[in-house]
This record gives structure tokens, sequence and C-alpha cells, in this order.
């Protein structure tokens, strides 16, 4: 899971909640924590997330937000923003 602190970081999140998965996994959890790491690492930017990320989930599940007249990317940006504003200050 992918998140967004108040900050503006980007969260990854990870819940194992597989215990077969967990037995028969090939590799330490370290190692795709660090892949999973390295691939948003390129991401510099929030808007940057929103392109690559956050409008994608917003067009795959777009029956769960109030698009209107927006595209996914334009709801996106919104959404991140109106969160950026609003709790920017508390982390503060």
């Amino acid at each position: 899971m992918t998140a967004v602190d108040n900050n503006g970081n980007i969260v990854l999140i990870e819940i194992k909640r597989d215990r077969k998965d967990i037995e028969h996994r090939k590799e330490a959890f370290e190692f795709q924590a660090l892949r999973y790491a390295a691939s948003y690492a390129k991401i510099k930017s929030v808007d940057e997330l929103v392109d690559k990320v956050f409008a994608a989930y917003i067009e795959k599940y777009k029956e769960e937000f109030d698009l209107g007249a927006l595209t996914a990317n334009e709801k996106a940006v919104r959404v991140l923003r109106e969160f950026l504003d609003k709790n920017y200050n508390l982390a503060r």
C-alpha cells in the first residue's frame, strides 16, 4: 500500500497476513521491501506520485470517487492537495 504522510512524504505499508505466503517465500521480506523502496525512490514529488500511482488508483476505483467532470488525474491532485493543505500544519 502506498500512502502520503502529513508532510507529503511517500510511505510504503506492507501487511503480511497470509501465513502460507510467509512460510513459502523464497526470499526474506527485507528484499521485497528494498524492491518496493527502490521502485518508489524514483518518485521525487507529490505531482509525480499523483501521475504514477494515485490517478491510476482513482481510475480503477472511480465508482468510489465523485469525479463529476474531472479526470482521474485532476481528482487525484485535488484530493491530495486538500489533504496536505489540511494536515501539513498539524505535522509541524
